[in-house]
């Protein structure tokens, strides 16, 4: 059938594209980023009816593939914001510019022949319901922005050839091993398989145009460091700053910087 019209940029009250289980090849193009119902909620959530005569009506209704499920939707159709490209022969990378489709609620690009990583800027998707990717070729890691995605209630990346360790925060861990099916690399609490410390998640900050890696662990850390630190904050504040022991505090603090004076010295450092 071959490639998707460069002209649906230009369709800017698409709110619902399902190309599905077609044979449109070659690459998603990078103009879809571009739908502008699908990266702004219109302020109508009317259901969409007509009618022409006092006796006879209709509303519209729309079966969607959400959450591996065919579900109807017809009162809240108006509200819906889908993007179905699964079943067809794309190629190549999956464009970053579907991130910034804000307004998505149900995202399916699996069952193609999609190769590179999963882009980072999926993380802008906040309001994204559902997200299937299975059955491609991506490779790389889970990017740590996909703890972001609060709302997300269904999740697949099976049948792909990712190596990295499975998220746990956000929405991760209500996620069962059937969203991880058939990838030797991965590891993590969903599928009962031990990592080592090269297989962290990863989280990339580019809002300068470079990338920084920062693992599972460094968060960790910095996460205790910042807890440690604020607490310590509100427990100084306490002391010095209420009346009853304003003086005790001050007072003990300089006993303190006397003997660490006193000790430093005798010990010469």
């Amino acid at each position: 059938m071959g490639a998707i019209s460069l002209q649906l940029e230009k369709l800017q009250h698409l709110q619902v594209l399902i190309l599905s289980n077609n044979n449109f090849s070659g690459v998603i193009p990078s103009s879809l980023s571009n739908l502008k119902a699908m990266k702004n909620q219109t302020e109508s959530s009317n259901v969409l009816q007509y009618s022409n005569s006092s006796t006879m009506s209709y509303v519209d209704k729309m079966e969607i593939v959400n959450k591996g499920q065919f579900l109807e939707y017809a009162k809240s159709l108006a509200m819906v914001r889908c993007l179905d490209l699964s079943g067809n022969n794309f190629s190549g990378d999956i464009p970053r510019g579907i991130g910034f489709l804000i307004d998505l609620k149900f995202l399916n690009l699996s069952r193609n022949h999609l190769s590179g990583t999963i882009p980072t800027t999926f993380g802008n998707l906040v309001k994204l319901e559902s997200l299937d990717i299975s059955r491609n070729n991506i490779i790389g890691y889970i990017p740590g922005e996909l703890q972001l995605l609060t709302y997300l209630s269904y999740f697949n990346i099976s049948y792909n050839n990712l190596s990295s360790r499975i998220l746990i925060g956000g929405q991760f861990l209500t996620f069962n091993g059937g969203s991880f099916s058939n990838i030797a690399h991965l590891c993590g609490l969903q599928i009962n398989r031990s990592c080592s410390s090269s297989l962290s998640p990863k989280f990339t900050q580019d809002e300068d145009g470079s990338e920084e890696e920062w693992d599972e662990d460094v968060w960790w850390e910095v996460g205790i460091g910042l807890s440690f630190g604020f607490g310590f904050a509100i427990f100084i504040g306490v002391l010095c700053f209420n009346k009853k022991y304003h003086f005790k505090c001050f007072k003990t603090m300089d006993e303190f910087i006397f003997i660490l004076d006193q000790y430093v010295k005798e010990n010469k450092f």
